[in-house]
């Protein structure tokens, strides 16, 4: 320490003695943990906001999993075995859980509910429409199936199917309501 010497006086408080004067390690050492734990309390938040994946990362995470879950469905009701249904179950929790820190995501963001879709976190009537078309013509198929092959399992189908094309119309009225269109538009 450059022309400095320290000093134990009778109660065992050591100083510093330099040129300037006296500073004691206590104060020393006090100001130097102050500014470590600053420092790492800096680096800790910069850190964690930067390791938090954004909503529209979170969304797409999710909807692949949901795509998973389709597909794992397909595959049990193509081949009902216990490993393919284990399958389609644990797609199921991938896709919840998904969808929980997609949810997550979205608070962190300062968007509640609905789906991300950039700016308003709304869906485009359009999309809205192209999804409620799809679950139309999967529910004709699911009707069909049942229709030939009438079994519980086919019913349960044709049963989703009709909850499905139901929340997807109503997704797209909203989606209508939401954009200022009144009426049915068809693309």
């Amino acid at each position: 320490m450059g022309g400095s010497m320290i000093e134990i006086d009778s109660q065992g408080t050591q100083t510093v003695v330099s040129k300037g004067g006296n500073m004691k390690f206590r104060d020393i050492y006090k100001k130097a943990l102050i500014t470590v734990t600053g420092f790492g309390a800096i680096l800790l938040i910069g850190g964690s906001a930067f390791a938090q994946d954004s909503a529209k990362d979170e969304y797409e995470e999710w909807q692949s999993a949901k795509r998973e879950t389709a597909n794992e469905l397909r595959e049990y009701k193509r081949n009902p075995s216990r490993d393919n249904y284990r399958g389609w179950q644990d797609a199921l929790k991938d896709e919840r859980r998904e969808y929980s820190e997609y949810q997550v995501a979205l608070r962190r963001n300062g968007r509640f509910g609905g789906r991300y879709a950039g700016n308003l976190n709304q869906e485009s009537p359009r999309d809205e429409y192209e999804e409620w078309q799809s679950a139309r013509r999967e529910l004709q198929n699911e009707e069909r199936e049942y229709r030939r092959n009438p079994s519980r399992s086919n019913l349960r189908g044709w049963q989703e199917a009709q909850r499905d094309e139901r929340r997807e119309y109503a997704e797209y009225q909203a989606a209508l309501r939401n954009s200022g269109v009144s009426r049915r538009v068809v693309w």
